[in-house]
């Protein structure tokens, strides 16, 4: 859980994590991927360009019918997968200001916050992919987020799950 103390001196985090997605051209990005134990992540908001800040993330509700889309990950550059989650989720979460926000997310942005969640709670999108449906397509331009916050000079912290 990600108390205020330890959103004083975020910026540089948020920061790393903005270029990141630019950088990598990604669609959301997690904390733990840029080496911060954070329960915290961005994904797109509805203005192209703008991004939501998540922390603290639950799901509270997710409906029984599920979809199966393609995603991939910055943390697994390279691959994409087909994966099955659920198409509508009811979240709560808090924004940077500590403000409780509950919304209901269907599509993209259900899948992206999935995603995102998965990654708070220690687990990739390759975990979800039944065998041989994980594609090779290394031939795209990829960059770890780690990387990108290490050209930051933010501190990595190798975080174990």
């Amino acid at each position: 859980r990600v108390e205020p103390a330890d959103l004083e001196d975020i910026g540089p985090l948020l920061q790393a994590m903005r270029k990141c997605l630019l950088a990598t051209k990604g669609e959301g990005v997690a904390a733990p991927q840029l080496g911060t134990p954070l329960r915290l992540f961005m994904m797109p908001a509805s203005k192209p360009g703008d991004v939501h800040v998540v922390v603290n993330p639950a799901i509270l509700r997710a409906s029984r019918a599920l979809a199966t889309d393609w995603e991939g990950c910055l943390s697994v550059p390279g691959y994409t997968g087909l994966v099955m989650r659920p198409r509508s989720v009811r979240v709560a979460y808090e924004t940077l200001q500590g403000v409780r926000k509950e919304k209901d997310l269907t599509g993209f942005a259900a899948r992206c916050f999935q995603h995102e969640l998965d990654h708070l709670d220690g687990r990739l999108y390759t975990e979800r992919v039944k065998k041989g449906q994980l594609v090779d397509v290394s031939d795209e331009e990829t960059r770890r987020p780690v990387s990108v916050a290490r050209q930051e000079g933010l501190a990595v912290v190798e975080v174990q799950f």
